[in-house]
């Protein structure tokens, strides 16, 4: 994804629909990142998106790449941010991110990291990871992410969790 693909797609969602407003989702985090180095890509991304939306609403006449007059309004639907609102909330109320959860009276073991590592069976460089990055010990390509599908927090030696 780059602003030429961009603004192609744009320029062809006018040509075969007529809008004059487009409107990208914002992609929010799945099972298909990996590791650091493909939610850094997915941030990436979503700031492209985010970027090239506003240069679009503000561009001027001069500006090549966004010169045309046909489709007004680029929009950003945040589903990024709703989804990443969410996963944050779920790994404070499972106690695998040790922050206050927001507007909640929920408490959890986070007060130990020792004991927090020893209960999600992880080392210290998987403590060290981003929480959405911290995943059931279960087989396969995709293993889930625990803030983003678990309700209860696996224990050690557990293969899967119990489903949001």
């Amino acid at each position: 994804i780059n602003n030429i693909t961009l603004a192609e797609t744009v320029e062809l969602a006018y040509e075969l629909f007529g809008v004059s407003t487009v409107l990208f989702i914002a992609v929010p985090f799945g099972n298909n990142v990996k590791n650091v180095e493909d939610l850094h890509q997915l941030h990436a991304t979503n700031n492209l998106l985010r970027k090239f939306a506003y240069d679009w609403n503000h561009r001027t006449k001069n500006d090549d790449l966004y010169s045309s007059n046909r489709v007004k309004y680029i929009l950003v639907q945040a589903l990024d941010h709703f989804a990443s609102d969410l996963n944050e909330w779920n790994a404070q109320y499972l106690g695998i991110l040790c922050n206050t959860p927001r507007n909640s009276d929920i408490t959890n073991d986070c007060n130990n990291t020792i004991i927090n590592k020893e209960i999600m069976n992880i080392t210290d460089k998987e403590a060290e990871e981003p929480y959405v990055l911290k995943r059931v010990k279960k087989k396969g390509q995709y293993p889930i992410s625990i803030a983003q599908g678990c309700a209860q927090k696996p224990l050690t030696g557990d293969t899967d969790c119990y489903r949001n």
